[in-house]
C-alpha cells in the first residue's frame, strides 16, 4: 500500500457519538496532531477507512451497557485504562 493510500485511510476515521441515548456513527477528519496508539485500516464495499482502538473500546463499552454483551470480568476496564 502506498504512503498516500495509508494517509487517506488514516484520515478517514470512523468514530461514534452518543445522542439521546443512541449511538451515531460518524466519519471524522483527524487533526494532524492527533495520536492514536493503534489504528486498524478497514474497507467496506465502497471505501477505505480506519478505526482506532479507543473507538473500538468505546463501542465495546456501549455494547456492554446496552446488554448486547455479557458483563466483562470485574476489573477489566480498570486494567485497560492502566495499560
Amino acid at each position: 500500500m502506498s504512503k498516500e493510500a495509508e494517509k487517506t485511510i488514516y484520515h478517514n476515521r470512523a468514530d461514534f457519538n452518543k445522542k439521546d441515548g443512541k449511538v451515531i456513527a460518524t466519519d471524522q477528519t483527524v487533526d494532524e496532531n492527533f495520536s492514536e496508539e493503534l489504528v486498524f485500516a478497514m474497507k467496506d464495499s465502497t471505501h477505505n477507512f480506519s478505526i482506532g482502538l479507543t473507538t473500538i473500546l468505546g463501542c465495546l463499552s456501549i455494547a456492554e451497557e446496552e446488554g448486547y454483551l455479557p458483563p466483562l470480568p470485574e476489573g477489566w476496564w480498570s486494567d485497560i485504562r492502566q495499560f
